[in-house]
């Protein structure tokens, strides 16, 4: 188990979570601003995707076991320029 916090900066336009594969058992995506954020897939737009309240709002992934994983990569973001979207997540190492 490594337990790990990564921040990701948005744009005003759809940004990736992690450039690089980053696997991990559960990830909790919190919005810490003062604006809405949305996560989802690479079509994730101010319309489409998972709504993030402001000022805490959160979504945790199912945990995954036996091999399975939650891929970083395959997860975008988008927001209002400047806004930080924290990102903990417990990495595995295969």
């Amino acid at each position: 188990m490594a337990i790990k916090t990564l921040q990701v900066t948005q744009s005003g336009s759809a940004v990736q979570v992690s450039a690089t594969a980053i696997k991990a058992r559960w990830v909790v995506f919190q919005d810490n601003a003062a604006a809405v954020a949305r996560i989802g897939d690479s079509a994730v737009s101010a319309t489409k995707g998972i709504g993030l309240s402001a000022n805490g709002g959160s979504y945790t992934t199912p945990v995954v076991t036996d091999g399975a994983y939650h891929d970083l990569s395959q997860w975008w973001t988008i927001g209002t320029s400047t806004q930080l979207l924290d990102v903990v997540y417990d990495e595995v190492k295969f």
